[in-house]
């Protein structure tokens, strides 16, 4: 239920090699996908924030103790413009399993674009989704990128942890979580941002 096609560094796009166009609802039952290669684009029709999802919109939903995405030091990403929909049914107490849309925990990744996802927790159990991003370890790192129109609903443990954000515009993020949930941490040069 994709659409892929190769970009034309003709018509300006050099450093976006390859665009997935996510039409409808997908179930990914491999995840976490890791990205293979630097220039990828994952876009969808539009993020719907209202319940039920449109059905015209595109959603992307998950299930298992692991990351939807695993960035893979990969940069000149682009994710835009759809549902992601973690479907869990195990609660768990620790985010050692990083249920996270975005993941990147050994590799940093630069110039990316995160904008317009809608992050959804539709699974039978509170407290499965832990969070949007979890960007940390020895090396993880989000820098010189955009975040921007992130809505989070449902998670636990953490919203968005993200190692390094340097030269990195956060813009309009909401993160609503469960009784467990803990405010973002956002470190950036050994800034400490509790909560935006």
């Amino acid at each position: 239920r994709y659409v892929g096609e190769n970009l034309a560094p003709a018509l300006g796009t050099a450093t976006r090699n390859y665009r997935v166009r996510v039409v409808g609802h997908v179930v990914e039952t491999g995840a976490p996908l890791v990205i293979p290669a630097n220039g990828v684009v994952i876009e969808g029709l539009g993020a719907d924030s209202a319940t039920p999802v449109s059905p015209a919109k595109s959603v992307i939903e998950w299930t298992g103790d692991v990351p939807l995405f695993d960035l893979n030091g990969k940069d000149y990403l682009v994710f835009r413009d759809f549902v992601a929909g973690y479907n869990g049914t195990t609660a768990a107490a620790t985010a050692a399993d990083r249920r996270a849309v975005f993941y990147a925990n050994a590799q940093a990744s630069s110039h990316c674009v995160f904008q317009n996802i809608r992050v959804k927790n539709y699974g039978s159990a509170a407290n499965t989704l832990h969070g949007a991003f979890y960007v940390a370890g020895t090396l993880g790192a989000i820098t010189n990128s955009v975040i921007r129109d992130i809505y989070a609903t449902g998670l636990a443990n953490f919203g968005m942890i993200i190692r390094d954000c340097q030269d990195t515009k956060i813009d309009n993020v909401r993160l609503y979580g469960a009784p467990a949930y803990k405010n973002p941490a956002i470190e950036d040069d050994g800034i400490y941002l509790p909560k935006f």
